[in-house]
């Protein structure tokens, strides 16, 4: 948690739980055995993430059949910036503390 999100979340108990003293943050250790246990409740909170390499990028357009100039052109552009894709989807709320 960073020091900012802290922040906002015992700003918010200071004003709106009584007894703010007695809010305790646990951190992920806490949490993770929770959430493998329970997963099938917890799950729909979660923003998943999924990492693939840059070779698995380039197999993954060979595979699609693309024209080897473009495989090669992606091979240079990759090299010179590496790719960034941000993947979203309408299936998961968005569980945000932005009044916090």
């Amino acid at each position: 948690m960073t020091g900012d999100g802290l922040a906002k979340i015992n700003d918010f108990a200071d004003k709106n739980i009584t007894l703010s003293t007695h809010v305790n943050i646990l951190a992920p250790e806490y949490w993770d055995s929770l959430c493998q246990k329970y997963k099938a409740i917890v799950e729909h909170m979660f923003d998943y993430r999924v990492h693939v390499s840059e070779a698995e990028v380039i197999e993954a357009f060979r595979k699609a059949r693309y024209f080897d100039r473009f495989v090669d052109q992606a091979v240079r552009q990759i090299a010179l910036s590496p790719l960034n894709v941000n993947v979203s989807n309408n299936r998961t709320e968005n569980f945000a503390f932005d009044s916090i």
